[in-house]
């Protein structure tokens, strides 16, 4: 907003004197802070067109999801990040006060009114609920409040509203990213082309991008996309991902989009299976084909496997797959109690063995024998015992539509599971344990356990054999004790890899150069100048690659280290090479990363900057992967590489 514009909209909302000095002052201020990445945060800068400026994120999974549905919403004016920080006071869950300065996520303008947004995944809002109760509240409509950020934000005339992340529609907001590129960069559809596809869309309202491409010759997906992104047709981005064009309807406007799905609503059960999309297919969804109930057991690339009710399971190809869902032949039916039930069986797989999977396969192919009355396969198995598995299967299937789960051995819940020792003795190893063995100091188990005797001789207690602690040592082993004793840089190497793969939103992307790594390493080679024969060095290797098609991009090879000029020229390649600038660039925090002209550049051409956390390489492994794999099988092949060298300087 100008000036006059911004007049007219305080006016509008009738606000006072001071409010609009505070609100003037976050739109000429810079932030007030600059955003890092924790521990698993990936933080960066978004290029704003709404706001003309890049926008700070310090998540990449919830404030920069909430920042493009803000620069797509119509009644949304203007947004700002990290705006000065203002005193909030609250109580912890013990009582004591609380006071500190807060800087919220986001200062937003609406048409309507303005205030400040802080987002936060909904899980730690949970968490943060059970910790400060005061401060972090949910409402009977599932929203979330802070009452200290309210009391600073009403007698203002302002609101403070803490979002978060289940209010982001994943599918939605995966496609405002695809769309991106088409909204920022107009390009021209040949005019036969497009009145071709918007006569076919007229005609066949709800038509897939996949009829249109095999329906009309000459026609690309890009066409589609671009008539798409300028509003020619209408889709409904809450629905499905755009790559997927098999279930992707297209529609002419959003009136005939709403007026099938008003027809779907008042249409026949059976006609609905056909107009009303279907939800997620997620592993264990039920399905209807041919008047029988199926398992979904694994939706892939190529084939996908359904287990009847009774039966052996069967494959078919992925595409005849989804083309039968999309006809209708194939439904999913309507059960309210199909989400719990499915947390419920993949509770129970997550907590199985592989012994007790190996078991449990036996057992199925021995109850499907029974079933099928194939009687050579099953001699040698007690009848009772058959009789029980397939009892068991039966519960299993009519109380949580899988019958498999019921076949598991419960091995776990044999035996007497009360501790027999006495419990003052075991809460003393649990102390000596936390406050001797788990600390920086790394004491021996040996010493630990000398010290809980002399402990427990002290208490007048029975003390627990050595077998006992060392069990206990080694059931509490985890992560989270190495980092106690080592630091986190040792737990790290024994964490779990951190998986954020969903359904709805690819971890390495959807497409080719929509996220791209760049980073540097020097090379294990020392060259020589074939003129002067004077050692040069050792070289640095500056290397670009697709995250989405692994394909390397771009390399640069030079004598300088690691500068601004190294990142220009590896974009400056891919430039020449695809003709196009990356959607995102994933960087780690090296200088050169966070300087001037890099951010300067990055903007100009609309690319998004995600800088992964400081010591966490799993965030890069793409490409920290790709320089062991040079080095080790490449540069320790050639002439004059550090290995060689080092084994020819070596003394005898």
């Amino acid at each position: 907003m100008n000036p006059s514009e911004f007049q007219n909209w305080c006016q509008k909302l009738q606000l006072n004197a001071a409010t609009r000095e505070i609100i003037a002052t976050i739109r000429s201020a810079p932030p007030a802070r600059r955003v890092q990445g924790r521990a698993l945060n990936v933080s960066g800068a978004y290029p704003s067109r709404k706001m003309g400026l890049t926008i700070q994120f310090e998540s990449h999974t919830v404030e920069l999801w909430a920042i493009y549905q803000m620069e797509h919403d119509p009644q949304l004016l203007e947004f700002y990040d990290q705006p000065p920080p203002f005193k909030i006071q609250y109580q912890s869950k013990t009582g004591r006060k609380i006071g500190h300065y807060h800087t919220p996520d986001f200062f937003v303008l609406r048409t309507d009114s303005a205030g400040w947004e802080e987002w936060k995944p909904e899980e730690k809002l949970q968490e943060l609920a059970q910790k400060y109760p005061s401060r972090y509240q949910k409402t009977e409509d599932g929203l979330w409040r802070c009452p200290p950020g309210e009391v600073h934000a009403e007698p203002l005339g302002l609101f403070y509203h803490v979002r978060s992340s289940s209010e982001l529609h994943p599918i939605k907001i995966q496609n405002l990213m695809f769309l991106s590129d088409y909204i920022r960069f107009t390009a021209a559809i040949p005019t036969q082309i497009q009145a071709r596809i918007l006569d076919r869309v007229r005609t066949e309202p709800g038509i897939t991008i996949a009829g249109i491409l095999a329906e009309e010759p000459g026609t690309r997906a890009n066409d589609v996309y671009v008539m798409i992104a300028q509003e020619q047709l209408h889709v409904d981005l809450d629905l499905v991902p755009l790559v997927e064009h098999w279930r992707v309807q297209l529609y002419i406007d959003q009136a005939t989009n709403d007026a099938h799905t008003h027809l779907a609503v008042g249409a026949t059960e059976q006609d609905s299976i056909t107009l009303i999309s279907n939800p997620p297919l997620l592993p264990n969804t039920k399905l209807m084909w041919d008047s029988r109930l199926w398992t979904l057991v694994n939706l892939g690339e190529t084939t996908t496997t359904l287990l009847p009710e009774i039966g052996l399971p069967i494959q078919l190809p992925s595409g005849f797959f989804l083309q039968l869902l999309e006809l209708g032949t194939i439904s999913t039916p309507r059960e309210d109690n199909s989400i719990a039930t499915t947390e419920f069986v993949r509770a129970k797989m997550n907590a199985a063995s592989p012994g007790d999977l190996k078991e449990a396969n036996r057992r199925f192919h021995l109850v499907q024998a029974y079933l099928e009355r194939h009687v050579e396969l099953y001699l040698d198995i007690a009848p009772r015992t058959l009789r029980r598995w397939v009892k068991q299967f039966h519960e299993a299937q009519a109380s949580y539509g899988c019958g498999y789960i019921g076949l598991l051995p419960c091995t776990v819940q044999r035996g007497n599971r009360t501790p027999r020792a006495p419990s003052a003795s075991r809460d003393l190893l649990d102390h000596f344990i936390a406050e001797y063995f788990e600390t920086p100091r790394q004491a021996p188990a040996a010493s630990v356990y000398r010290a809980y005797q002399r402990g427990c001789e002290q208490s007048h207690l029975q003390a627990l054999s050595s077998y006992t602690f060392y069990q206990r040592l080694k059931k509490s082993r985890s992560p989270e004790q190495t980092e106690k004793r080592q630091g986190a840089k040792a737990a790290y190497t024994e964490q779990p890899w951190l998986n954020i793969l969903t359904r709805s939103t690819p971890r390495h992307g959807d497409r080719p150069l929509a996220i791209v790594h760049i980073d540097h390493t020097q090379l294990d080679i020392e060259l020589r100048c074939s003129t002067t024969l004077r050692n040069l060095g050792r070289p640095w290797l500056t290397m670009l690659i697709d995250a989405y098609s692994r394909r390397i991009l771009a390399v640069y090879l030079t004598f300088d280290a690691p500068s601004y000029r190294s990142c220009m020229m590896g974009l400056r390649l891919i430039v020449q090479r695809c003709g196009r600038f990356p959607q995102a660039v994933v960087v780690d925090g090296g200088k050169e990363f966070h300087s001037v002209y890099f951010d300067t550049l990055l903007a100009r051409y609309h690319c998004i900057k995600k800088t992964r956390p400081a010591a966490k390489p799993r965030f890069g492994s793409v490409i920290e992967r790709l320089f062991g794999v040079t080095n080790t099988e490449f540069v320790y092949n050639l002439l004059g590489n550090t290995q060689a060298f080092l084994a020819w300087a070596r003394p005898p």
